[in-house]
């Protein structure tokens, strides 16, 4: 999953930059792709926020403490702190 959030954060901030090339650059074709750019980057700001809703409904249903370092060695998931 971090690769897709790397991938959506590199192209917004391409985007970004197009975004502010295109507000210097004046006129009003310029202005009519500036507001194009700014929504396309609303919503891909929107995708990358998605992204951590899969990282953080794997966490559901998990109590405080339970992956814990000696919690997850007593139980047999690894190897705990030594």
């Amino acid at each position: 999953m971090y690769k897709a959030k790397a991938l959506i954060a590199s192209i917004l901030i391409i985007l970004a930059i197009a975004f502010g090339v295109t507000l210097f650059k004046g006129g009003n074709s310029a202005t009519n792709a500036g507001a194009i750019l700014e929504w396309v980057i609303s919503f891909g700001f929107t995708f990358y926020l998605l992204t951590f809703y899969v990282d953080l409904r794997q966490a559901k249903g998990v109590h405080k403490g339970e992956l814990h370092g000696v919690a997850m060695a007593q139980n047999g998931y690894g190897y705990g702190y030594r």
